[in-house]
């Protein structure tokens, strides 16, 4: 059985790959090709990634790329990840 906490901890760091991921932008493909997500998952969690400002949809590229506020967020996942180990 997962806890919330395995929950909260995978979700980070599907968050933290996609960022990684999309750093100098990509395409929504090219996020399923590195992080292995279905077209669901992908369309559910940047949607949320977008809410949260961590993550910019520039349409008509059709890509996202990592805003300020998802890098503050990637920086601060790295630090927890760096801590636990």
């Amino acid at each position: 059985m997962t806890s919330i906490d395995d929950d909260d901890d995978e979700s980070t760091t599907i968050m933290a790959d996609i960022l990684k991921v999309c750093k100098n932008g990509c395409t929504k493909e090219k996020i399923i090709e590195e992080t292995h997500l279905s077209h669901d998952q992908l369309r559910r969690i940047t949607a949320e990634m977008t809410d949260k400002e961590f993550l910019q949809y520039i349409e008509h590229q059709e890509v996202y790329i990592t805003t300020d506020k998802g890098y503050i967020f990637l920086n601060s996942s790295d630090k927890k990840q760096q801590s636990n180990s």
